[in-house]
């Protein structure tokens, strides 16, 4: 995810923003429950907020606070000085991936449209 963020540009430097992402989970898992990750940095060398969604074939053990695999990861980046855009992004993830039936459309989205069509009506 960390990959396809730097090949689109978003992360101004990846190693710098893969660091940042490691050192940020070593801290406490961002798996937040209910099969849902959240890894997110937010540094001065990235421009502007993006979301990268994984919906994963398999569950995967990410430490999650309720102990169950995650198969849906939103990886976030953005500028370190925006705490508010990065929370009104985290509200979204959550309100929808919360929801069981948005969650579900999510877990079966074979495309990067279907993935984001919850995200739609936000």
């Amino acid at each position: 995810m960390i990959d396809r963020a730097d090949e689109l540009g978003l992360v101004g430097n990846r190693r710098a923003f893969a660091a940042a992402i490691a050192e940020r989970e070593s801290i406490i898992s961002t798996g937040i429950g209910l099969g849902v990750a959240v890894p997110h940095a937010k540094l001065p060398i990235v421009r502007d907020f993006f979301v990268i969604v994984a919906v994963l074939d398999s569950e995967v053990d990410w430490d999650a606070i309720d102990r169950k695999g995650v198969r849906l990861v939103f990886l976030i980046g953005g500028p370190d000085n925006r705490q508010t855009a990065y929370l009104q992004i985290l509200a979204k993830i959550v309100l929808v991936t919360k929801n069981d039936e948005l969650r579900k459309v999510l877990l079966d989205a074979k495309t990067p449209d279907e993935a984001v069509a919850p995200f739609a009506a936000l």
